[in-house]
């Protein structure tokens, strides 16, 4: 998404990034446009430590803060995740489908997210607008 000569692209955040007071400082071109939609990937706290994951998933729609950041940051915003894989995607955003980026981690089995990171995370979820039930979901066991 070009603006003028600079090439902006969306970052889907669904995760511990949220909690995260001084990422708009670190990635200085990062703003907060609204609310999105990832379809086909669900909310799991399997990453590294029990962080919260993307993880595909058939039917799965997970809601997120969408993020226009320049296309020249995404190193930087690579650093803010490490170990997880930038992917690219298609967001629903104000009725329209658009070009993003995400980040998931491999799945980690066994993992669990803490008391604390789970309350941080609904604590950021209640400040965006972004449902509860996403995060239920996620702590509730897989069926196999």
């Amino acid at each position: 998404m070009p603006r003028g000569n600079v090439k902006m692209l969306y970052y889907f955040c669904c995760g511990a990034p949220l909690t995260d007071l001084g990422l708009d400082r670190r990635v200085d071109t990062l703003r907060l446009e609204g609310q999105g939609r990832l379809d086909g990937q669900r909310l799991a706290f399997s990453g590294p430590g029990g962080r919260p994951n993307l993880e595909p998933a058939a039917g799965a729609q997970t809601w997120g803060c969408l993020y226009l950041v320049e296309e020249r940051m995404l190193p930087v915003l690579d650093r803010e995740e490490p170990g997880a894989a930038r992917r690219e995607g298609l967001v629903r955003f104000e009725g329209a489908e658009e070009r993003c980026v995400y980040y998931a981690y491999p799945p980690q089995s066994g993992a669990r997210a803490s008391k604390e990171s789970v309350e941080a995370l609904r604590s950021a979820y209640s400040q965006a607008g972004l449902p509860q039930a996403q995060i239920d979901r996620a702590l509730a066991p897989v069926p196999r």
